[in-house]
């Protein structure tokens, strides 16, 4: 995922919230395998939310990938090429 270690992050938050300095901790855009990793190392499982990457051209090559040849309304509208 990236340079630190999971395990160390993890206990890094986990310190946040022992000290009060923080209530929750959570990730971002990591997908299925990636949380798989982090629920299996210690104190992962109190991981409170996965925000993932949604808006409509990530929609658009999810969607694009299983082969679709006519783009959607928004996108072909200037509003969504600005």
């Amino acid at each position: 995922m990236g340079p630190v270690p999971l395990a160390e992050t993890v206990a890094c938050m986990e310190e946040l919230v022992a000290e009060g300095k923080i209530r929750a901790w959570g990730v971002s855009n990591l997908d299925i395998d990636e949380m798989e990793d982090l629920w299996r190392v210690p104190g992962g499982s109190n991981c409170q939310v996965n925000q993932v990457l949604y808006h409509p051209a990530s929609r658009r090559r999810a969607r694009c990938a299983a082969g679709c040849s006519n783009p959607p309304r928004w996108q072909r509208s200037p509003v969504a090429t600005a």
